[in-house]
């Protein structure tokens, strides 16, 4: 059962970790869309609320679905 995990939690650790690293390039962020920091900042918030809601949610909705039918398109 390991194996078949591994990618999910890989997949989910790159993920969360994309939060973190946003956050080093957030003043650059502002410079460039001509925000203050802080409101760029939400955009890490929203990024981790839609993250967090939505996770969840997908993996509720494809929970039946055949694995191969989504790999194959």
């Amino acid at each position: 059962m390991l194996p078949r995990l591994l990618p999910l939690v890989l997949g989910a650790f790159a993920i969360g970790t994309e939060t973190f690293m946003i956050s080093g390039v957030l003043p650059t962020i502002a410079g460039d869309l001509r925000v203050s920091p802080a409101t760029a900042g939400s955009l890490v918030t929203i990024f981790a609320l839609s993250y967090a809601l939505g996770s969840p949610l997908l993996a509720i909705a494809s929970a039946g679905a055949v694995i191969t039918e989504n790999i194959l398109f």
